[in-house]
């Protein structure tokens, strides 16, 4: 993901009003994927926009032709159709620590989602996993019990990873997580015939993103939270051959992923089923809510993830999908 951001502005240039919203940042591509970002005020409130890149709707006066258009337009009105679908079901599934869609509109020639600025601390990973084992198990429940929320609403987040879960700081100095950022979310009865993605992508993820018609599921967010939670509670991803560069390619590679041995006895069973290859064999986050209770605090020693079986895991798309 790209580290330093890129600005659609020189230092003298206004700030744009999108809307009923004014720009208060240059928009931003950092760790942005296929979007733009900025922040905003709109009647005194602070807000987060995200100006999608595509679809593009061509101007009145475009010299495109009319046929062009008129496809630009279907496509465009279908994205909004989707994706309404997508955000009422996001702020259906309200726990309090979902950052839920404030806005979701057509300006001009692109698309926009709005949600509210969340004052959140910075702090690494590493720096979580020194926290207290209590702080850390409260963590994951929190969001365990918030993908949980959205997957019994039919959503899939479909971008889990670090930079897409703030944290904000309660009393006693307890760590919340608020997950964020669904512009790339799906319902998993409307599947996608893309995905984004990096370190945190699932195995069937990656092979979609490879060209394969597979049909993604919420399991798929599963894989990504095993990941997110090991980094959450040791500092670190799991360990894997060096010849692959994620996760996801030696699990489909039918390499191992070892878990590091600092994990809770129990945890370390949950996360190594949350990081299998076959999506049908991952618990789902009901389950892994159910199983984060009552974990005993000692720690295990490392532990390797089974090697995949032969034949394909994943549940192929047909035409009649899209």
């Amino acid at each position: 993901m790209a580290v330093l951001s890129k600005t659609s502005r020189s230092p003298a240039t206004p700030l744009p009003i999108i809307g009923e919203y004014a720009l208060t940042s240059p928009w931003s591509t950092s760790s942005a994927g296929t979007a733009m970002w900025s922040f905003a005020k709109k009647g005194g409130r602070d807000y987060f926009i995200k100006m999608f890149i595509s679809p593009v709707l061509p101007n009145a006066d475009s010299k495109l032709p009319p046929e062009l258009i008129a496809k630009k337009r279907e496509m465009c009105e279908e994205f909004y159709r989707r994706g309404k679908r997508v955000y009422d079901a996001v702020n259906k599934s309200d726990t309090g620590n979902i950052v839920l869609i404030d806005d979701f509109f057509f300006y001009k020639t692109k698309y926009y989602l709005v949600t509210e600025k969340i004052d959140n601390m910075v702090i690494t990973s590493k720096a979580i996993s020194e926290r207290p084992t209590e702080t850390k198990l409260l963590l994951l429940k929190v969001l365990s019990y918030s993908l949980r929320a959205l997957h019994n609403n039919d959503v899939v987040h479909g971008d889990l990873k670090s930079s897409n879960i703030l944290f904000v700081r309660k009393n006693y100095n307890v760590l919340i997580p608020k997950l964020i950022d669904f512009g790339d979310s799906f319902l998993e009865s409307d599947p996608k015939s893309n995905i984004v993605g990096d370190v945190y992508l699932s195995p069937e993820g990656c092979a979609l993103m490879n060209g394969e018609k597979i049909r993604l599921s919420r399991k798929s967010d599963v894989f990504s939270m095993g990941l997110l939670f090991h980094e959450f509670f040791t500092g670190e991803l799991p360990t894997f051959d060096s010849e692959y560069d994620y996760p996801c390619e030696a699990v489909a590679s039918g390499s191992t992923l070892t878990l590091n041995k600092g994990l809770l006895p129990g945890l370390d069973t949950l996360i190594r089923s949350m990081l299998l290859l076959y999506p049908d064999r991952r618990p789902s986050m009901d389950e892994v809510f159910e199983s984060l209770k009552g974990l005993q605090n000692k720690t295990t020693d490392p532990h390797e993830i089974e090697p995949p079986e032969v034949e394909s895991p994943f549940k192929r798309l047909s035409s009649s999908d899209f």
